[in-house]
């Protein structure tokens, strides 16, 4: 905000302003507002593309989110990180072969990039090859040396039956939640692929309430398909207050 008082046409400024309304205010048409006064101000900012195209998947918005990728794209044909987010709007839309197979030609031009296994090992999971899942999601946390892969590669262990690994994962996580922050709505992945619905929907109401950057997600992730139609689930939808289609 200062900054924008500084200089009120200062793209990169609104640009932030508008990923921190978007990510943790939840105000998404003030998000959306200041990511196009961001573009009209500074149209060659790619940073600022790749944001507004992770706007509009979480949106349902999955044409513009890639044609918004794709000057992303163009601007900075070296990113990775806009590389790897063109195949967002696939795995958003469930085309999970689309998404595959342009996260493993990410992969190919560097293939120590850890994120792009994990949304790799995502894709998998959701299109039902859970084997390859668990293999990207584990390559993603040997990569990284990061436990965020540990929720996931759970949820996969329970869709295949696997039920006394995911509890041993989600007992060490709760475990490590007791000295450590862990987002409550990675947690309730676990339980997710547990089928304890009535467990992952209060971690989910937890998420809420402690403001979890994940609950972004809850408009747009396949992951959370199997709740939609349950009234808890709609109810935080509704206070999320995600804009209607037609707006």
């Amino acid at each position: 905000m200062r900054a924008v008082q500084i200089d009120p046409l200062l793209g990169d400024a609104h640009a932030s302003l508008a990923l921190t309304r978007f990510w943790y205010d939840w105000n998404w048409s003030e998000a959306s507002n200041e990511f196009r006064l961001s573009l009209e101000l500074r149209p060659n900012y790619a940073d600022a593309h790749n944001w507004y195209a992770a706007y509009l998947n979480v949106m349902g918005q999955f044409e513009e989110a890639s044609a918004q990728q794709k000057l992303a794209e163009d601007l900075d044909p070296l990113s990775l990180i806009i590389a790897m987010n063109a195949a967002d709007p696939y795995y958003f839309s469930r085309q999970y072969v689309p998404a595959i197979e342009h996260l493993k030609r990410v992969l190919s031009r560097d293939r120590h990039f850890f994120p792009a296994y994990y949304n790799l090992g995502r894709a998998y999971a959701l299109g039902g090859n859970y084997e390859q899942a668990i293999q990207m999601f584990q390559q993603a946390a040997r990569l990284s040396g990061s436990r965020e892969a540990s929720a996931p590669i759970a949820y996969v262990h329970a869709r295949l039956g696997r039920v006394a690994e995911a509890r041993k994962i989600l007992s060490d996580i709760e475990e490590l939640a007791k000295t450590h922050y862990v987002a409550p709505p990675q947690i309730a992945v676990i339980y997710l692929g547990l089928g304890d619905i009535e467990k992952a929907l209060d971690l989910l109401e937890r998420g809420f309430d402690e403001k979890s950057f994940w609950m972004i997600y809850l408009k747009a992730d396949p992951i959370y398909d199997s709740l939609r139609n349950h009234p808890r689930f709609k109810n935080l939808m509704s206070r999320l207050a995600f804009p209607s289609e037609s707006s």
